[in-house]
């Protein structure tokens, strides 16, 4: 009893502890810096690089099996429906093992959560004697799991309707490369940079620059050539059949 008084009169003023923000600050940089996989010795920005590298070289590979697939015969709709579920099964994996890292992405409880550490933390460096008590103290952050769509209901709401937007774009993606030549397909979805661009000017009130209107113009230019579109060049008989369809003019609509 008289331990258990002690501990209580040493932990209960814990709770009128006043944690500095940039203690918060501290706490979510440091959380940054261990992205999942990222490895020791390369930086954030590089990392981000990297899987964005990956992610086209992967978009390529399933647009290409996409294209198989839709001259199989497989509905568009029934392709967007296993890659969801694929898709659903790796980023259940992530939202286990992921913590969040602000307020924006655990809600209240990863407020409550560093408040508290911190605040227990300090108590123990006031006094040596509390240490190893208060240590045992300090409360797990909850895995993104428990807050899948944010923490907050601004963020949730951008959350919705971005998934929204995604699942219709996924789905036309899908239609579009089941409808036209591979080649018109890819170049047409060469388009999204340009939309990019003057979507965040308008929304984000991004900056235009003649380095970003360059860059696309080059990107684009580049993606004619390789594709080399039948609506440009031509074609040579070896995409009659996806031409001559009557439904190739909505390819076109699902692209833009």
């Amino acid at each position: 009893t008289t331990a258990n008084s002690s501990t209580q009169s040493h932990i209960l003023p814990i709770q009128h502890t006043t944690i500095p923000d940039h203690t918060r600050t501290m706490t979510m940089m440091a959380a940054r810096k261990d992205m999942f996989l990222q490895p020791s010795w390369m930086s954030a920005e590089s990392y981000g690089l990297l899987l964005l590298l990956l992610n086209g070289l992967l978009f390529a590979l399933m647009g290409m099996f996409l294209k198989l697939c839709s001259n199989s015969g497989i509905p568009s709709t029934e392709l967007v429906l296993m890659r969801s579920l694929v898709q659903g099964f790796f980023v259940l994996i992530l939202l286990c093992q992921m913590k969040p890292i602000s307020v924006a992405q655990g809600g209240p409880h990863y407020d409550h959560v560093v408040t508290h550490n911190a605040q227990v933390k300090a108590q123990a460096d006031d006094d040596e004697a509390g240490t190893s008590t208060d240590l045992l103290a300090l409360l797990p952050q909850r895995p993104l799991l428990f807050t899948p769509f944010g923490g907050t209901w601004d963020v949730q709401r951008l959350v919705i309707v971005r998934g929204i937007a995604g699942g219709v774009g996924f789905i036309m993606y899908f239609a579009t490369m089941k409808l036209l030549p591979l080649g018109d397909a890819m170049t047409l979805l060469s388009f999204t940079p340009i939309f990019t661009i003057f979507l965040a000017a308008f929304f984000l009130r991004e900056p235009i620059l003649l380095s970003h209107i360059m860059a696309t113009c080059f990107s684009f230019a580049g993606a004619v050539f390789i594709a080399h579109p039948t609506f440009i060049f031509g074609s040579d008989g070896s995409h009659a059949e996806s031409s001559a369809s009557q439904y190739g003019w909505g390819g076109y609509l699902t692209a833009i």
